[in-house]
């Protein structure tokens, strides 16, 4: 039998999963063959998560949250479900082929699901002109800092491996300087440094709103993905 584990990176992504009633702590069971982790934002922390759900027996490995849009023809809430993950060192990684179209064939007719690929930035990228760069260098639709760490661990313990992302940041927008100065590394948003930069810089109130909206549209995508496929991320009948 094979058994789940969703890497999430941030307490809002973990929050699409909340109607199978996931339990506080970094490790949740989501049904009787998925885990899910909360690891927290980067690379070297979703390896740790990711290792620890393999250690708890998870043979087949997700991917699950937001990413950057880098390429124009994303909007908010558009979901990703890509072909091949890039790494920032030039590593190419399979997305699992039979896994991924069982996924595609079991969201067919319910919404546009975008393929290529999605590659790794090892820290935030900011600005629109910064995912231009991006986009031009890799090729890649969009970017995240987890599933290329993933997917590596995933390759060296030769397990399935699928990234599912909701664009939460179109290419065209510009992240708004207190988001990006006060984020933790976990994830958490330091409030009180949040609202101090807030007053600093009180132009960046109506790019924050915008920010708001577009991961509230996301986080419907990644909900109603995870309503549709039932919770059930890996059944085997549709893999045999």
């Amino acid at each position: 039998m094979t058994s789940v584990g969703l890497v999430v990176a941030l307490p809002g992504e973990r929050r699409t999963l909340s109607n199978a009633r996931l339990h506080s702590g970094p490790v949740s069971e989501l049904n009787g063959n998925t885990r899910v982790c909360l690891s927290g934002v980067g690379p070297d922390r979703a390896v740790a998560g990711a290792a620890g759900l393999i250690r708890q027996g998870c043979n087949a490995l997700v991917s699950w949250g937001c990413s950057a849009a880098i390429w124009t023809e994303l909007n908010a809430g558009d979901l990703v479900i890509p072909e091949r993950v890039l790494s920032a060192n030039g590593e190419v990684f399979a997305a699992d082929r039979a896994w991924r179209g069982a996924l595609l064939a079991r969201l067919a007719g319910r919404r546009t699901i975008h393929a290529g690929s999605i590659t790794e930035s090892p820290t935030i990228v900011a600005t629109a002109a910064d995912k231009r760069i991006v986009r031009s260098r890799t090729g890649a639709i969009a970017l995240d800092m987890e599933s290329a760490a993933i997917a590596r661990l995933a390759a060296r313990h030769d397990l399935p491996f699928v990234t599912i992302r909701a664009i939460a940041d179109p290419a065209s927008m510009d992240l708004p300087k207190p988001v990006v100065l006060a984020l933790k590394q976990n994830g958490d948003l330091k409030i009180a440094l949040l609202l101090a930069l807030i007053a600093r810089y009180p132009n960046s109130i109506p790019g924050l709103i915008q920010l708001a909206i577009s991961f509230q549209a996301a986080q419907r995508s990644l909900r109603q993905i995870a309503r549709s496929l039932e919770y059930d991320f890996y059944p085997d009948s549709a893999l045999t």
